[in-house]
């Protein structure tokens, strides 16, 4: 073989090399990536099952079938806040249910959870006999 043949297998060796290390680097990248997407759609996940069981013992007005009181303000007070993610509640326009909005924003993207509690949908509500 000679020089020139050596020198560029070298460089062709080199730069297979190269590419398939930064291959390997960015797969590696986008699977921590992804990992920590689901665990932070866990969280988010867990947020909105807590708020569902507080809720779901709640006191309601069985004649209107609506939360009594300021149940936003209670959860807010009662379920635990974490820094990862903000969370609000809002009312709906006719105060028959309470909107819960959960964000999450990262360096590299938002998640955003927004669920409708009901006492309806929670069967909370007595149906009335005809």
């Amino acid at each position: 073989m000679t020089l020139p043949e050596v020198i560029l297998s070298a460089l062709i060796l080199g730069i297979s090399s190269q590419v398939s290390l930064d291959g390997w680097a960015s797969t590696t990248a986008r699977a921590a990536r992804s990992e920590q997407r689901q665990q932070h759609l866990q969280q988010l996940d867990q947020q909105v099952l807590a708020a569902e069981r507080l809720l779901a013992r709640s006191s309601v007005d069985p004649d209107h079938c609506r939360f009594f009181g300021n149940v936003g303000s209670e959860l807010q007070e009662r379920l635990p806040a974490t820094a990862s993610f903000e969370q609000q509640f809002e009312p709906t326009f006719n105060e028959q249910g309470l909107w819960l909005v959960l964000q999450l924003i990262d360096e590299t993207s938002v998640l955003k959870r927004r669920v409708l509690f009901t006492p309806a949908g929670l069967g909370l509500c007595k149906q009335t006999k005809a």
